[in-house]
């Protein structure tokens, strides 16, 4: 994944919400590795945020450099695959995966994961 490239892609999604454009980011998604915060390093546990509405995300980085430093300052970053990312957002019942969520944001929910699958 060039993280430049996907970066583009979610801000022309964010930009102009069409079909081609979301096909567009899950593409650059698909296959790639992405950062994801642990609550803390011992337990590996992924931390989740949830907004006032009670909907959990699975949040997921692109870059370090997406995360705000105090929002990662006690978390742990493992390296994972959007598949795998996808199968442990689904197994903790989560309602979707944000990716970028203090910056871009991209919300992948989770009926669409098959379709991230499928992109190439």
């Amino acid at each position: 994944m060039n993280i430049d490239e996907a970066l583009k892609s979610i801000n022309d999604f964010n930009m102009e919400q069409t079909e081609e454009n979301f096909i567009s980011v899950l593409k650059e998604l698909n296959g790639s590795t992405v950062l994801v915060p642990m609550k803390d390093k011992a337990t590996l546990q992924p931390d989740i945020l949830v907004n006032p509405g009670g909907m959990q995300a699975f949040p997921v980085f692109l870059r370090e450099a997406e995360m705000p430093e105090d929002y990662g300052k006690n978390k742990d970053l493992q390296e994972m695959t959007m598949t795998a990312v996808t199968e442990m957002a689904q197994c903790m019942g989560t309602n979707g995966v944000l990716v970028d969520p203090f910056s871009s944001q991209f919300y992948l929910d989770k009926q669409y994961y098959d379709a991230l699958e499928a992109a190439k």
